[in-house]
């Protein structure tokens, strides 16, 4: 398949560049090869989260944030936001000292044309050579990388290529397998379904940092839509995917009934299993519904499935010990309550990340009474046999997180971002009326520290020399995409008006002509 592609800025504020750099992709491996081994556990310890800071401020909402942590410690975030008529992502990031540098778009879709505002919904990914790559949405699914030193500068990012095959599309989650393999799932329309408006989770993958990209293949399989991938791989780079089924899945989740979904692939992507319902026992009670998935792959190379259940309102977990093919009854996940006996709350989400003594890390927004009516941002750790008790990340009684994300670098630094209405306007889960901001909070796990590794400064580029340009006279096939924008037919000039516009052009030449031959007559 040929790519679109797409310039970084649509606007005519910065021109691209194409940026490359030779990093010591070696050493990195090396580093993080040679990082922190497993050891035991002591026993759980709250950990303190600090206090929480807004990083964003904007005029607009700033929501669905990303967070990604690479080999120096460096702390990259994206969010969807909008800015004057334009579908933005922001990127900010935190350096190692804790100073956070400057905020700016590094993707933007003008939308005063259309009267329509999309979230660009962005995720992130960082490779082992420093390269961060990003994917987010504007009418189709989009993917970029550049330079993690660089990213904060608008002109380091790739030209962005399409990866869906239609543009009726929505989520998108990209991570990194042991051999540097670009892995991104994503949902897009399906014609000819009989489900017009349910989006289908595909699969497409890159041997080459993003440069070129597989077919795609589709992960789901089911009728209904999808929404909320989120995508784990395991030490045998076995990919594992969990998600949200329902009606639809282009407005930020899908209706009732919701189920979760797995399908697991054994050879990165080329084939993927059927679609498994999770759920356990629980899928026999009247009304059930399952939401909010997370997945991730703990210390014992088990597969770890979380997701919040209804009506009972609490959070379950389940475990396969044998790479997805079995699965373990579902067990409640013990002092958690969700969020859907306070508010509904359809847009948000969990999520995990492991660190370097194999722990996996979850954050969610719940309760830890069902009586309580005051929704937090907790933290709880999975060891591989059972979990911590709930440590408050942040509360508030007038402003509620959403959407939070996590990320653990240097072997056991925890990075938590998410979005919340920045002032209380009486329904603090109004998405029209509120303006949303971004914030971050962290700590530190009791995992052992990684060392930080320094990225090799890029190899100068040679000054190219002038040489004559030698002219082929066989012309080169292009293949032109097949997608293509739609061209208004009266923009076109026909041979009638080409004719009206010379015209037009040369009377001042006529004019002269005649007043010399006037002149003349009169001398």
């Amino acid at each position: 398949m040929q790519f679109k592609n797409r310039d970084r800025r649509l606007t005519p504020r910065h021109q691209q560049a194409s940026v490359s750099s030779a990093l010591g992709l070696g050493l990195v491996l090396m580093a993080m090869l040679a990082g922190p081994t497993q050891v035991a556990l002591p026993a759980y310890a709250q950990v303190d989260w600090g206090t929480a800071v807004q990083i964003s401020n904007t005029e607009e909402k700033s929501w669905f944030p990303d967070v990604a942590v690479d080999v120096t410690g460096r702390v990259h975030t994206v969010w969807a936001s909008s800015n004057h008529g334009y579908d933005t992502v922001m990127y900010r990031s935190m350096d190692p000292s804790g100073l956070w540098g400057p905020t700016p778009d590094v993707f933007a879709q003008d939308v005063k044309a259309r009267l329509l505002q999309e979230a660009t919904r962005p995720t992130l990914a960082v490779d082992a050579s420093g390269t961060l790559h990003m994917t987010n949405r504007e009418l189709d699914v989009l993917y970029s990388h550049v330079p993690a030193a660089n990213a904060s500068e608008v002109t380091a990012w790739s030209h962005t290529k399409v990866l869906s095959e239609n543009s009726v599309n929505y989520f998108s989650r990209v991570a990194i397998d042991s051999q540097g393999v670009v892995h991104v799932v994503y949902s897009d329309r399906v014609q000819g379904q009989s489900c017009e408006t349910c989006l289908h989770l595909f699969h497409r993958r890159s041997e080459d940092g993003g440069n070129t990209w597989s077919v795609a293949v589709e992960v789901s399989g089911l009728d209904s839509g999808a929404a909320k991938p989120q995508l784990a791989i395991d030490k045998s780079d076995n990919l594992h995917v969990i998600w949200e089924a329902g009606i639809g899945g282009t407005l930020g989740q899908v209706f009732s009934p919701v189920r979760v979904y797995y399908s697991t692939s054994s050879n990165s992507g080329r084939t993927w299993s059927d679609a498994f319902e999770l759920g356990g026992g629980q899928k026999g009670q009247d009304n059930f519904e399952a939401k909010k998935p997370a997945i991730s792959v703990d210390v014992n190379d088990h597969v770890i499935a979380i997701w919040h259940s209804l009506p009972d309102d609490r959070v379950y977990y389940q475990i396969s010990s044998d790479k997805g093919k079995s699965w373990s009854d579902a067990t409640l996940i013990p002092g958690m309550w969700g969020s859907w006996h306070v508010a509904t709350m359809g847009l948000d989400s969990y999520s995990t990340a492991k660190d370097s003594a194999g722990q996996i890390h979850l954050v969610m927004v719940g309760r830890t009474a069902e009586e309580d009516r005051t929704l937090a941002l907790y933290h709880l750790v999975w060891n591989g046999t059972s979990w911590s008790s709930p440590d408050v990340v942040f509360r508030s009684s007038t402003r509620t997180p959403q959407w939070p994300r996590i990320a653990i670098g240097l072997g056991n630094q925890l990075h938590v971002v998410w979005y919340m209405a920045s002032v209380d306007k009486g329904d603090q889960f109004d998405s029209v009326a509120n303006i949303y901001q971004i914030w971050y909070a962290k700590s530190v796990s009791q995992a052992p520290a990684a060392a930080p590794v320094t990225y090799p400064a890029p190899t100068p580029l040679p000054v190219p020399t002038a040489t004559p340009a030698i002219f082929d006279p066989t012309p080169t096939p292009v293949t032109v995409n097949s997608k293509f924008t739609p061209m208004s037919m009266s923009s076109i000039v026909g041979e009638s008006q080409s004719m009206g516009i010379i015209g037009l052009a040369i009377l001042p030449v006529l004019a002269i002509v005649l007043a010399a031959f006037l002149l003349r007559r009169r001398r």
